[in-house]
């Protein structure tokens, strides 16, 4: 074999004893450690793959008697270097835990605590700008709100007046039909009893129909009132003929078709009309 008499001499009893004192020292110095042990263990397999690879290219090995030596002095060089690393790494790792790593320390403490501050400070800038910009806008399109307030507050008190005004219009609807109900209350009595008045105003005339709606229905109450009383308007005409008294009631009909109102009141002022008309027959062919 050729190659460089450091790796073609044979292992002599001083080195052997040599690698057996480092290599207990070492033990004992990263006892403990395992930090270190695996540090150094990789330290040594990856000088045994070096050392094989430049015995490889220094001898040039043709036989299996080439390549055992070779790995042999692999073997046995890493293991120095393992028992170097154990006894080198130790103090190393001390000296760098008293001087270096403290400084480490402060610096990194230091750029943590300057990255914090600065975003700190960023997030503080951008909630002052957030905020003056929503400044800006609140004063920007404070006048535009200011007017919608007022037009707002203007036109619940239109509402609020109209809808009084027509609570109002309502009551004096109801108000007069009663003081006309009890002005004639006992002629009243029999054909038109109170129960059925007051049912009348309660579901005909109430708060939730229109002002328009209670006024024309008062107008049938107190028709219907007058009627049943004989003091009717529409029994004022003087009629000549059977034939005239037909028509009358008959354009009363066709009138009460096109007002609007339910089918129910429609029906009850129909039977009003064919009463009414009944009567007068009743008086004209007595007469």
């Amino acid at each position: 074999m050729r190659g460089f008499d450091f790796f073609s001499e044979p292992i002599d009893g001083g080195t052997f004893l040599l690698l057996v004192v480092l290599y207990f020292l070492g033990a004992k110095l990263v006892h403990g450690n395992q930090k270190l042990q695996l540090l150094s263990k990789r330290f040594a397999l990856g000088s045994f793959f070096l050392f094989v690879w430049m015995l490889y290219v220094e001898w040039k090995p043709t036989s299996a008697e080439d390549w055992a030596g070779i790995l042999i002095r692999a073997l046995v060089l890493s293991g120095v270097v393992l028992g170097v690393s154990w006894t080198i790494l130790p103090p190393l790792a001390f000296a760098w835990a008293q001087t270096i790593a403290p400084a480490l320390r402060v610096f990194r403490s230091s750029r943590d605590a300057l990255t914090t501050r600065t975003t700190q400070q960023r997030l503080e800038r951008e909630r002052l700008e957030k905020q003056c910009s929503a400044e800006s806008e609140r004063q920007r399109l404070a006048p535009e709100l200011e007017r919608q307030r007022q037009e707002s507050q203007i036109q619940a008190a239109k509402d609020a007046e109209l809808q009084a005004e027509a609570q109002k219009r309502r009551e004096e609807c109801r108000l007069r039909c009663e003081l006309l109900y009890e002005r004639n209350s006992r002629p009243l009595a029999t054909a038109f009893p109170r129960d059925r008045f007051e049912q009348f105003l309660a579901r005909y005339m109430h708060d939730g129909l229109a002002a328009e709606s209670v006024e024309q229905r008062e107008e049938l109450l107190k028709e219907t009132i007058r009627e049943t009383l004989g003091t009717s308007d529409s029994q004022t005409p003087k009629f000549r003929t059977v034939s005239e008294i037909a028509a009358h009631f008959e354009a009363r009909r066709q009138e009460l078709e096109q007002l609007p109102h339910g089918e129910e009141i429609v029906d009850h002022y129909r039977v009003q009309i064919n009463k009414q008309e009944d009567e007068v027959l009743r008086r004209f062919l007595k007469s």
